[in-house]
């Protein structure tokens, strides 16, 4: 263990005549000429009147030559310690590293315990989010993971869960009677559509009369339309819309809806522009081709005169990427965000001129998403629209 001189401390010893009876050998030099003045004795050291007894008073510090020395009286003299101020300067700047060392070690393992703690109080309100966003993707039969511990949030989970049940249970049975009500439909409007056909062509009537038959027939069709598509929809919503996929090149599909549509294309004075390389994928080719079907004549009723209906198939990243686009009036940008909802027509000029019944997009949606991809819609106002669709490839046919 390092003595006391060594670590740089010095004594001196005077007696009560100031004569010195003690020096340190590492005391400085000028020590041993340089004893407390008088005064300094004065105040360290009282002399009482009786038997000259000396009683110790209290001592001070004080600055020589860079060093610190501190005084202190005692019965028979007076008693110095000191110690270099650059010593004291070296271990306060230790200390004060030393102090820095420890409070930063303290400042991070209470950054590291608060992060934890925060985390794992975090770690449940994570966990729920995510699965309401699973629930807002249309996952209804998603529910909210209820935390272990009884508390606030665990009760507000199974409150939210309750909620749940009951809005499945809703959009179930609203799925169940519109799937009900088309399929009850369909048979009534096949009747009243296959009598109003026979009684045009075998019953002799006026041009009043037929007139009236002929616009029965024509609502009832649309009627008859607008029933299988609510049928679809109510089926994919309720997934029961069964895919039979098989590997499919997606280039013949386009090629034999374009061929389809040729005839109301060239009716309406449009063109097609195609370009399709050979791309193949897990799908339902029923179902695609009517999701082509519902874009392709999508584009051709809003393409004017003398306008063009580009449809190009590629394969990116992995993904069979279609794009149909038209040369018609565009979308404005806030009808965009709605243009897959039900019924839903993007402005009353664009809607006057069409004869569709606003269910085409959703039914296309829905395919989609039953196929695992993504459908996507830009447009500009005044210089047309393009619909992307993405599925996943198997292969790529050479």
């Amino acid at each position: 263990m390092p003595t006391l001189e060594a670590k740089g401390l010095y004594f001196a010893v005077w007696d009560e005549d100031q004569k010195m009876v003690y020096r340190s050998p590492n005391a400085p030099a000028s020590l041993a000429q340089e004893a407390p003045s008088r005064d300094e004795v004065h105040r360290l050291i009282r002399r009482p009147n009786s038997n000259h007894s000396i009683a110790p008073t209290r001592g001070f510090a004080r600055w020589r030559e860079g060093n610190r020395e501190v005084i202190m009286p005692r019965r028979l003299g007076v008693v110095m310690s000191g110690i270099p101020g650059d010593r004291i300067r070296a271990e306060s700047s230790l200390v004060a590293w030393r102090l820095t060392g420890i409070g930063a070690g303290i400042c991070s393992l209470a950054l590291l315990g608060g992060w934890l703690m925060a985390g794992r109080a975090l770690r449940p309100i994570e966990e729920m989010g995510a699965a309401a966003r699973t629930i807002a993707e249309g996952h209804l039969s998603e529910r909210l993971p209820v935390p272990s511990e009884e508390n606030e949030l665990s009760e507000l989970a199974c409150v939210l869960n309750s909620s749940f049940n009951r809005l499945e249970g809703l959009l179930q049975q609203q799925a169940r009677f519109t799937a009900d009500a088309s399929h009850e439909l369909r048979t009534p409007l096949a009747v009243i559509s296959t009598e109003a056909e026979a009684a045009l062509l075998d019953e002799p009537m006026s041009e009043s009369v037929a007139s009236s038959f002929k616009l029965c027939l024509n609502s009832t069709r649309h009627m008859r339309d607008l029933v299988a598509s609510m049928l679809d929809l109510a089926r994919l919503d309720a997934g029961e819309a069964t895919l039979n996929v098989e590997s499919q090149d997606l280039a013949p599909l386009i090629e034999k809806t374009v061929e389809l549509l040729q005839p109301l294309a060239k009716e309406k004075g449009a063109r097609f522009s195609v370009t399709a390389r050979p791309v193949a994928c897990l799908i339902d080719a029923e179902k695609v081709r009517q999701v082509m079907v519902n874009l392709v004549s999508n584009a051709i009723k809003h393409t004017p005169s003398r306008g063009t209906i580009s449809i190009s198939l590629d394969e990116r990243d992995g993904e069979a990427v279609i794009e149909v686009t038209d040369t018609g009036e565009g979308i404005a940008p806030e009808d965009l965000a709605h243009v897959f909802d039900r019924f839903y027509r993007a402005d009353r000029a664009r809607s006057s001129r069409s004869d569709g019944i606003g269910l085409g997009l959703s039914i296309t949606k829905g395919i989609v998403d039953a196929h695992g991809g993504t459908i996507e819609v830009s447009s500009e106002i005044g210089q047309g629209t393009t619909v992307m669709v993405k599925l996943r490839c198997v292969e790529v046919a050479a």
